[in-house]
């Protein structure tokens, strides 16, 4: 399908809970225009969990249907998770869960999505919340972030 032909497409009709993004616990969803890309996490044991991938399509005639089929064996399944989701393995298989994490700057939006989790739902009280000490990564955000404000 041509970039022309796909911006010619309705968007996707979802409830605004359910459009691209994060969706806790663990889903993440993305439009392409042409599909709609879900990954959902789900856990099998207290230490194992699997990655789901959906790919929703909206082919417009049999031959459509055929041709989604075809790509999705031959080349979609090769590229988004042979190839994209092994890039990282390099990295993440000597991850060792057994000792102390050390976060970075770079690891910001993690601290946030923890603070978010913890604080969500009535799982901690505000004070509780705000007792909890922050870490070098959000001092070193924060530093920044106060040192680029305009004066």
């Amino acid at each position: 399908m041509s970039r022309r032909h796909t911006a010619t497409l309705p968007s996707w009709e979802w409830p605004e809970e359910w459009q691209g993004g994060h969706h806790l616990p663990g889903m993440y969803r993305r439009s392409y225009g042409t599909d709609y890309y879900t990954r959902q996490s789900v856990p099998v044991t207290e230490n194992l969990s699997r990655q789901i991938y959906y790919k929703t399509l909206r082919p417009m005639s049999g031959v459509g249907r055929l041709w989604e089929a075809f790509i999705n064996t031959v080349y979609y399944r090769w590229a988004m998770y042979t190839n994209f989701s092994k890039q990282d393995f390099r990295a993440v298989a000597p991850q060792r869960y057994d000792t102390p994490e050390h976060l970075s700057p770079t690891d910001i939006h993690q601290i946030y999505w923890r603070r978010l989790v913890l604080q969500a739902r009535g799982m901690m009280k505000p004070e509780e919340a705000e007792a909890v000490p922050a870490t070098d990564a959000e001092r070193f955000s924060l530093a920044v972030q106060q040192r680029n404000e305009p004066s």
